[in-house]
């Protein structure tokens, strides 16, 4: 400006121009008061309404005109741009988009820690990166669906596809789905609100006109109101016609959306080395102490936060409670919020209005006389508040500050055991026995609550030394007592039993309590753990002489088979439903629980291992010992591999059929794990196995071939020699029969019979078809129609006409008499669903209306075909056919809804959604009369219907009002709170309910 002014082009100045140009430097709102600033020349600090007064008053000017200030730019040697309109708003739309992508970038970058990739499931397939897939359906316009449980990183995952489809030239609009309050477009504008000053429909056209790529991300569809999923898919559909454009959608739940393209991916917990990266993530770069004990990415997180507080072998408990001393350090705000947390529970809602926890907190100062700064409270870490709401940043935090204050109120370990049998707090029982530091009162809190799995925990040391040694000392009293009164046990022979159910069966003489069995089950459990290994064997031994003496005795009046008779009473595994199941033999209650403790544990190798010390204790084991040794064996312990042949070799000589039973599944699983020493010595011994019994013969014979003993009975060749003979005979009803055994072999083990699934897979399409057609045409057994029914609709593109009628006998022909109910009903789900895409309506029924189960079956019936067809569900059809069904037998209506859903829980491949989901999201609220009915009339829907009856229990159902359900339903539900069927899934339910529709409930 000098130069150009000593030039002579513009007008000169006795000062520097500088000092005519005015810099300042804005704090919003304002500069606190007794700030100390850093003078610097010619720079002003103003507050936010200083800067507006200084905007609004004239200040210097450099007295300069239009023609001075071109000279200027010719002095620079600056060019204007030579470019038309439509080159400069092409020029202005990208730099919007681009500007755009660049904030987008920028925010949400600096929500995420350093990137782990977490592994996925897609299908059977595990995907070690699912961001990388996330970003390549943005990309390519394809819809993919995030499911996991909470806390597993899905919105972290979807974040950081998000992030790389801005950085990669698309454009990501970020839609929080419990913001969706029945209108997209709306969602839309408040996700790009933050980044652009443009709408969001403008946006994306302008976006879409340029060829960036659109993505969508619909984050927590689950939160979304059920009423409005529906209806927001619709909208999204309706707006990728216009706008091509991906969907990555995130939920806890399955989504029914229309897109058979989609791609689905299931979140999963890291592994260890997974979790130790997360660790690092979050700035932690030493190994936090006890890191196994934390599985989900948010316990990982809060874990790296908490750092050095952890000590070694800190539990979840610990991790909560040091995470929120870190973020809430003030005891009375603490209280504030346990108050909250409990007020929560109790209502059995997610969040409170702010007007609602101002009123709690003053009620909680006046009860107690204690300040609690509510503005603190409302201002926590652990808390969030939106639109005039407040809810804790995660539910588990809420829950462990309830947890907090049970244990603050209880006078004393009883009454801490009965607010925790309350069925709102089934998920609070761990965290409040950890909690109580108290040993006595924790002791009388364990045993009054006969918690297995506490129990166990404790036994380990969980809660500290002296519970476990109070513990141990229960249980092993239990156990001693048990021994020293075996004698007193009676052997019963019932008159008549069901076909193929042994008549025996043992009656203690004394009748067990609730902790009695808990104490029972938590010692067979621990066996696993290596604890109570010697008290158990003692009592297995005790039982076992007994079990000698009824041996004899039976053998005396002549039982052929008295071995396998009272083994099978005493370790067959029976379960009861009556009162013999507190009638039990203590070793029967202990051996059955060994195998779930088994399966439950962490199966440490522990010197010399619990089946290693069961083989060895007192001498040659019997039948107890044996059978609970089996259940123990650990194929990941060499020791154990090694033993096995020993183990196997003393059970089959004891000639017991269960027994034996054990010895072949123990050795089954097993087999992929021994080495080549114990494979051949386990040849050995498989081939000197006596085959008399029929019975054992197939597993035999499956367990031999695992041992590399057989050769397949049939290989390739052979296999598709059967399949041409098969089909070579279409109408010849033998051919019908071989072709169902031929599809049900793939089903078999293929070591031993052969390739049969390779190969039935391997036929071209038309050899498929015509291969399952013969199989649903046989009439002499009904195995495999789902299977039958699925390769059908794979295949419609090929329909034959016996094709056709096999799908409408199934449809038409409902068999009640089958013995696989849960097959022939998915079948003739199937078959509808089929009949849906290749007609305009459902073959005529065969029979009457006069049957109101069969009736009610036909109706559910023409509902599905009419939601498979995409008829207008509002239509008087479809009216007339609810409120047929939901009128003169609601029983018989809800059996048949409540057999669909439970057979459609799996085995529906070509069916996604299932069926009853449809039922679900096409008419909400009928479903949600019928359940209703469902729950007030308890009794009615109880009433079998002849052998046609199948559907699930009433709770199964009640969970579904989680989705549909008003506030009349949680009014309805809370009435039911005590009723053991149904208590626990109605506090889902009423939780789920209340969180979507954030309505205050009436007083109880």
């Amino acid at each position: 400006m000098h130069d150009l002014a000593r030039a002579g082009d513009a007008p000169r100045r006795a000062s520097k121009f500088y000092t005519d140009i005015h810099t300042v430097i804005c704090v919003n709102p304002g500069v606190p008061a007794g700030s100390r600033l850093q003078p610097y020349r010619y720079v002003d600090v103003l507050g936010y309404e200083e800067l507006l007064e200084l905007l609004c008053t004239d200040g210097p000017r450099l007295g300069w005109s239009n023609e001075h200030w071109s000279a200027f730019i010719r002095h620079l040697q600056l060019m204007p741009e030579s470019i038309n309109g439509e080159d400069e708003r092409h020029r202005v739309s990208r730099e919007t988009v681009e500007d755009y992508q660049r904030r987008f970038v920028a925010a949400r970058s600096r929500e995420l820690k350093t990137f782990v990739a977490l592994p996925a499931r897609r299908g059977e397939a595990i995907v070690s990166d699912p961001v990388e897939l996330l970003e390549r359906a943005a990309q390519r316009s394809q819809t993919m669906v995030l499911l996991g449980p909470s806390g597993t990183g899905k919105t972290f995952m979807a974040t950081r596809a998000a992030i790389m489809v801005a950085t990669s030239g698309g454009i990501p609009v970020w839609v929080r789905c419990d913001e969706y309050q029945g209108r997209l477009s709306h969602a839309l504008s408040r996700a790009v609100a933050p980044f652009t000053t443009q709408a969001a429909l403008p946006l994306l056209h302008t976006a879409a006109d340029l060829g960036f790529p659109i993505a969508v991300f619909l984050d927590g569809f689950n939160e979304c109101a059920p009423a409005d999923r529906q209806v927001l898919l619709e909208q999204l559909d309706a707006l990728r016609l216009r706008l091509p454009s991906a969907v990555v959608i995130t939920s806890t739940e399955p989504v029914d959306q229309s897109d058979e393209a989609a791609i689905a991916v299931e979140a999963m917990l890291p592994d260890e080395d997974g979790r130790r990266a997360l660790v690092a993530a979050y700035g932690a770069q030493d190994a936090v102490s006890g890191l196994e004990a934390f599985q989900t990415p948010m316990e990982l997180s809060m874990a790296a936060e908490c750092g050095e507080s952890l000590r070694p072998g800190a539990t979840s408990t610990e991790l909560y409670d040091a995470y929120i001393t870190r973020l809430c350090s003030s005891e009375t705000t603490r209280a504030g919020l346990r108050r909250l947390a409990s007020q929560m529970d109790a209502m059995m809602r997610g969040s409170l209005t702010i007007a609602e926890v101002r009123l709690l907190l003053r009620r909680a100062k006046a009860s107690d006389g204690n300040s609690i700064d509510m503005d603190a409270v409302l201002r926590s870490p652990l808390m969030t508040a939106v639109q005039g709401r407040a809810a804790f940043t995660h539910e588990s935090l809420g829950r462990f500050l309830t947890a907090e204050q049970l244990v603050l109120d209880a006078d004393d370990g009883h009454m801490l055991a009965e607010a925790l049998r309350d069925v709102r707090r089934t998920d609070l029982p761990t965290h409040v026995v950890a909690l109580e530091i108290d040993a006595e009162r924790r002791r009388d809190l364990l045993f009054d609550l006969a918690n297995v799995k506490l129990l166990r925990a404790a036994a380990r040391g969980e809660f500290g030394a002296d519970t476990a040694h109070g513990i141990v000392a229960k249980v092993g009293a239990e156990l001693a007592q048990a021994a020293a009164r075996v004698n007193e046990a009676q052997l019963i022979d019932v008159a008549s039993t069901p076909e193929g159910l042994s008549r025996l069966y043992w009656a203690n003489a004394h009748k067990h309590s609730d902790l009695d069995l808990a104490l029972l089950r938590a010692a067979g459990e621990c066996l696993a753990d290596g604890v109570f290994v010697d008290d158990v064997a003692a009592l297995l031994d005790a039982t076992d002489r007994r079990c000698a003496d009824e041996m004899r005795r039976l053998r005396a009046g002549g039982n052929r088979r008295s071995i396998s008779t009272v083994v099978e009473a005493t370790y067959g595994g029976a379960v009861f439903f009556d009162d013999r199941e507190r009638r039990q033999l203590p070793a029967s209650v202990v051996v059955k629980a060994s195998e779930f403790g088994w399966r439950t544990s962490h199966r440490p190798l522990l010197l010399p291992s619990p089946a290693r010390r069961l083989w060895e204790y007192g001498g040659q084991p019997r039948w107890g010992r044996l059978t609970a040794a089996l259940r123990l064996v650990n194929p990941d312990d060499p020791a154990d591999v090694a033993l096995l042949p020993d183990l196997f070799e003393a059970a089959w000589k004891v000639t017991a059929y269960h027994l034996r039973l054990a010895a072949l599944d123990t050795a089954l699983w097993t087999a992929r794990q021994a080495d080549e020493t114990t494979r051949r010595r386990m040849q050995s011994l498989l081939e000197e196995c006596d085959k008399d019994n029929i019975m054992l013969n197939s597993l035999l014979f499956e367990v031999l071939a695992a041992y590399d003993g057989l050769e397949p009975l049939k290989t390739h060749a052979d296999i598709r020699a059967e399949i041409a003979e098969i089909l070579a005979a279409p109408n010849d009803p033998h051919a019908w029969e071989a072709a169902q055994h031929m599809i049900g072999m793939p089903f078999e083990d293929q070591r031993l019979h052969g390739p049969y699934a390779e190969v039935i897979s391997s036929l071209d399409g038309g050899d498929q078809l015509r291969l399952h057609v013969m199989a649903g045409r046989n009439v002499t057994s009904p195995m495999y129609r789902d299977t039958v029914m699925q390769v059908i609709v794979i295949h419609l593109d090929r329909i034959t006409d016996d094709a056709r009628d096999v799908l409408r006998d199934a449809i038409l022909k409902f068999d009640w008499e089958n013995p696989f109910p849960h097959e022939a009903i998915r079948a003739h789900l199937i078959a509808i669903y089929g009949w849906a895409k290749l007609a305009d309506r459902l073959p005529p029924a065969l029979s009457s209306d006069s049957d109101l189960v069969e009736r009610s079956w036909r109706i559910v019936d023409e509902l599905l075909f009419a939601a498979f067809k995409g008829i207008e569900t509002s239509s008087e059809q479809v009216t007339a056919l609810w409120t047929e069904l939901l009128g003169p037998n609601p029983s018989a209506a809800i059996d048949a809804v409540a057999q669909v859903r439970s057979a459609g829980q799996f085995g529906l491949i070509v069916l996604n959604p299932t069926p009853y989901a449809y039922l679900l999201s096409v008419w909400p609220e009928q479903m949600r009369q019928l359940i209703e009915w469902c729950v007030k009339h308890p009794t009615t829907t109880t009433q079998p219907f002849d052998k046609r009856r199948l559907g699930g229990s009433r709770h199964e159902l009640i969970q579904d009002l989680a989705q549909i359900g008003t506030e009349d339903s949680a009014t309805l539900l809370q009435a039911h709170l005590q009723d053991p069927e149904i208590g626990l899934a109605a506090v889902h339910a009423i939780r789920a309910i209340r969180a979507r529709t954030q309505q205050r409930p009436e007083p109880a």
